[in-house]
């Protein structure tokens, strides 16, 4: 299990616009939320059935996109039920642009969102290449703790590109 005490960017792998587009998963997590096998189960077969990957991985590919959805604040500690927010998301699945700037308005305002977009813009403005390694590096001057790899920050990208 990963350490949320270590980062302050959500956790990110499996969770993106790409792999798991946003109204289908919800659709997924409402109809199959609140039993954590159940809903490890359907996500795994939704999104990562027909993938790369053994048994084994297919099944760790579900958990990330969970433990990613609890960081997100859309499930609940136990990896199954809905959040409030996340219940206000499933509300929004009929309406994408409402529901990509819900998510990202709750990335911008309670998941340092904001600190990740102005130290995008600095570097942009000081001439400073925005990459993989150079983001990290930046937002940890600003005080941010980010993990070593690059699935966390490509995420919250693509989530707030969606908006």
């Amino acid at each position: 299990m990963h350490d949320t005490s270590r980062r302050d960017i959500p956790f990110g792998p499996q969770f993106s616009p790409e792999q798991t587009p946003l109204p289908e998963l919800l659709k997924v997590v409402a109809a199959n939320g609140g039993n954590y096998d159940r809903l490890l189960q359907a996500i795994r077969k939704r999104f990562f059935e027909k993938g790369k990957g053994d048994d084994y991985n297919k099944t760790k590919k579900a958990d990330n996109t969970t433990l990613a959805l609890r960081d997100y604040g859309i499930l609940d500690s136990d990896k199954a039920s809905l959040t409030e927010f996340g219940k206000s998301l499933v509300s929004l699945v009929d309406d994408p642009p409402r529901l990509y700037e819900a998510l990202a308005k709750h990335i911008l305002l309670d998941l340092n969102g904001l600190t990740f977009v102005r130290t995008i813009q600095d570097l942009v403005a000081s001439g400073q290449d925005v990459t993989l390694e150079t983001l990290p590096r930046a937002l940890g001057r600003r005080g941010l703790r980010v993990p070593p790899t690059a699935t966390h920050i490509s995420a919250i990208k693509g989530w707030l590109r969606m908006a």
